[in-house]
């Protein structure tokens, strides 16, 4: 089973497309959502494949979570499970946040997920001009996948992720192409599963000619987690 995360903090818009990726690539019917109530207090862990948290708003998801739900999901990624997490997925995956420093919207904290032990920092582009529910500062960039193919992509306040250093668990499946070359995607191991923790939204359907390269790459992180066993539970 595949379970998308909707509750408080998640953008409709990202749910959406995250519920339209998925259905492209798997089977409707093995798709389902899950809300904070449900991860606090149900037993979805042993049929459960793949967690996904779409983008939104973190702070949120740090609070409906805070106690139950954070240790059920690293239970569910020890055991095998595949947490993805999509920018704002993206930043509540890691121990440490940084948005929006030295301005209006700043959130500068430990997270008590930490999948990831390093820091997703951001936004990439245009600090200052993020407002949540809003496309201010949205805009369509680029990154590098890890097989050297350039894809625009749909951004909005998304993370870079800091603190890599020589750790050979983490692999970095995209840069941004106009920013240092920053890590936008990476997936790491963590105990019998994987975790796929994304900045930008590549799920987004955009109206350009890209979209079958898209395909292709959403099917390979999921291959990420497929690689990882994350597919044998059921």
């Amino acid at each position: 089973m595949i379970l998308i995360y909707k509750d408080r903090g998640v953008s409709p818009k990202s749910y959406k497309e995250t519920l339209r990726m998925c259905r492209r690539h798997f089977d409707p019917k093995i798709i389902q959502t899950a809300s904070a109530e449900m991860i606090n207090h149900h037993d979805w862990e042993e049929t459960t494949n793949i967690l996904i948290m779409p983008g939104g708003r973190a702070t949120p998801y740090f609070e409906d979570l805070y106690l139950h739900g954070n240790q059920k999901i690293k239970n569910f990624v020890m055991k095998g499970g595949c947490y993805f997490g999509l920018c704002a997925g993206g930043y509540y995956g890691a121990s440490r946040i940084i948005f929006e420093k030295d301005h209006r919207h700043e959130i500068i904290t430990e997270n008590a997920l930490g999948l990831y032990k390093g820091i997703a920092e951001g936004p990439a582009y245009e600090c200052g001009v993020f407002e949540y529910n809003s496309e201010a500062g949205a805009k369509v960039i680029e990154i590098m996948t890890h097989d050297n193919i350039v894809l625009p992509v749909y951004f909005n306040g998304g993370c870079w992720f800091e603190d890599i250093g020589a750790n050979i668990n983490i692999k970095i499946l995209a840069r941004y192409t106009n920013f240092h070359n920053k890590p936008a995607i990476i997936s790491f191991s963590y105990g019998k599963g994987s975790v796929i923790l994304s900045g930008v939204h590549f799920e987004y359907l955009l109206q350009d000619g890209y979209k079958e390269q898209r395909d292709v790459f959403a099917w390979s992180l999921f291959s990420t987690g497929r690689r990882a066993g994350c597919f044998d539970k059921n």
